[in-house]
């Protein structure tokens, strides 16, 4: 299951056990768990689209922020931490092939 900024579910919490605990502070020294930005939070901060609206793209901040980063391991850790710096203006939504002419077409007439 796949949270906003991450993998998971806000209801499992996953505890290490006392032994990986204890080396992992042997190994990397003690820990504190970072904060964990609210959507909330970076919704309102994203800015608006420069796209006018169309029917086959989603410009929603909170869509748009849902599909903001890739997977890798910096992209969920800004997504974690709230520090996405980028956002991008609008999401395609194509069903198909057809969508995609119109998408193209509309990109052509945008740019």
């Amino acid at each position: 299951m796949k949270r906003w900024n991450g993998w998971g579910s806000d209801r499992i919490e996953a505890h290490l056990p006392p032994i990986a605990q204890k080396y992992l502070a042997e190994i990397l020294g003690p820990s504190q768990p970072g904060p964990s930005a609210r959507f909330e939070d970076i919704v309102r901060r994203i800015p608006k689209s420069r796209l006018s609206d169309h029917p086959l793209i989603g410009s929603d901040p909170g869509f748009r922020l849902r599909h903001t980063r890739g997977h890798s391991l910096p992209d969920w850790i800004a997504l974690r931490f709230g520090t996405v710096d980028s956002f991008p203006d609008a999401v395609a939504q194509p069903t198909s092939e057809k969508d995609v002419e119109k998408l193209i077409e509309f990109a052509r007439e945008t740019s």
